[in-house]
């Protein structure tokens, strides 16, 4: 007799441990599939950085000045581009209208990028804009900015 009390005893365990693993177990294994692909965004840029501080001039009569910044991008690499800053320095009271970064792809893709300029004192405006942007070899770009008078020089 007591022999089979530990035959029902080890059945009714193995049946408990058999329901708790199929309750279990499809979430376990679910959980051990997707992949998950991520980049690291927060660590600091491997390589070499390029930084471009460019300059142009208004000529007396001229509103709109643009400027040919496209760098020299080795094959198979690309530059990431995470920001545009300006400063511009205006008399006669006027005032930067438009600042723009415009990319030009191989493929003949056109993206353009505008940067809000913030007055710091008279004649004076600065802009800052994140645009995270990649650029491949041969891709163009240039900056092109737009004042709101022709008077005097910038």
């Amino acid at each position: 007799m007591q022999r089979w009390k530990n035959l029902v005893w080890l059945s009714a365990g193995v049946l408990a441990l058999g329901v708790i693993i199929t309750a279990v177990a499809p979430g376990a294994i679910a959980q051990s599939r997707p992949t998950i692909l991520v980049r690291d965004m927060d660590s600091a840029i491997r390589g070499t950085r390029y930084f471009s501080n460019n300059g142009f001039y208004f000529p007396t009569g001229s509103t709109q000045q643009s400027l040919d910044i496209t760098p020299t991008i080795p094959a198979g690499k690309r530059l990431f581009i995470q920001r545009i800053s300006t400063n511009a320095m205006l008399t006669n009271g006027q005032s930067i209208s438009q600042f723009s970064l415009f990319i030009i792809t191989q493929a003949g893709s056109f993206a353009i990028f505008s940067v809000v300029q913030v007055p710091q004192t008279v004649g004076h405006f600065a802009g800052n804009q994140d645009i995270d942007v990649l650029v491949g070899p041969g891709d163009q770009l240039f900056v092109q900015a737009t004042r709101d008078g022709d008077l005097g020089n910038l």
